[in-house]
């Protein structure tokens, strides 16, 4: 046998002892409809999380005068924050597990619409939502309803789409649940009415050592 040919055999041979990477893909990872979409709707394979007595996230452009193009395909998600304390929220079953105390890799695209026109949920009247507010994202556990804050952004001031990347570790169990969530800019000074887009989620890749 050649010197060569032992090489090559040991190095099959140790990548096969080597764990696998996990990657963990999102189902309709840049918000897409299969039909025209509509204000107050879901986008596909996302479930609506916030306040059950409120109005479903928005698939976007053209809800709410929002004009902002779409980076990836032709749709994008927009989640608000509103002046009577709530937030929308979406987030998807996991083909996969995040497992405590491991480091997954993950990125996405934000931007801020500067012009954002809906009621106010205190006033009753028109407002505008185009303050920045911050993204959250949580790691669940469907069977007992255990979370943890896993990444979260500084407030989105800007309009133009810019990415974002993250490294998720989950520290106090593991998950099967991930939930993108709209958040109050902590130096504001109490509720108001902001918006944040996203787009285009890439899979969730976990670290090596």
């Amino acid at each position: 046998m050649s010197k060569g040919l032992v090489w090559n055999v040991f190095f099959l041979f140790a990548g096969a002892l080597a764990p696998a990477q996990q990657i963990i893909h999102l189902k309709n990872p840049s918000f897409e409809l299969d039909k025209k979409n509509k204000c107050g709707e879901e986008p596909l394979y996302w479930d609506n999380l916030g306040d059950e007595f409120e109005t479903a996230p928005d698939v976007q452009p053209g809800c709410f005068n929002v004009t902002t193009y779409a980076l990836h395909g032709t749709l994008y998600l927009g989640l608000v924050v509103r002046d009577n304390g709530t937030a929308e929220s979406v987030g998807q079953a996991l083909d996969g597990q995040l497992e405590k105390d491991s480091t997954y890799l993950f990125t996405l695209s934000l931007a801020r619409a500067p012009v954002f026109t809906s009621m106010s949920r205190s006033t009753g009247q028109e407002a505008s939502y185009n303050k920045a507010c911050s993204l959250q994202i949580y790691a669940v556990h469907t069977d007992d309803k255990r979370t943890e804050l896993i990444g979260e952004t500084y407030p989105v001031e800007h309009t133009d789409w810019k990415d974002y990347m993250f490294e998720l570790s989950p520290t106090l169990g593991s998950y099967n649940y991930l939930q993108l969530k709209a958040a109050f800019s902590p130096a504001s000074n109490g509720f108001y009415n902001g918006n944040i887009l996203i787009d285009n989620l890439s899979a969730i890749t976990q670290k090596t050592p």
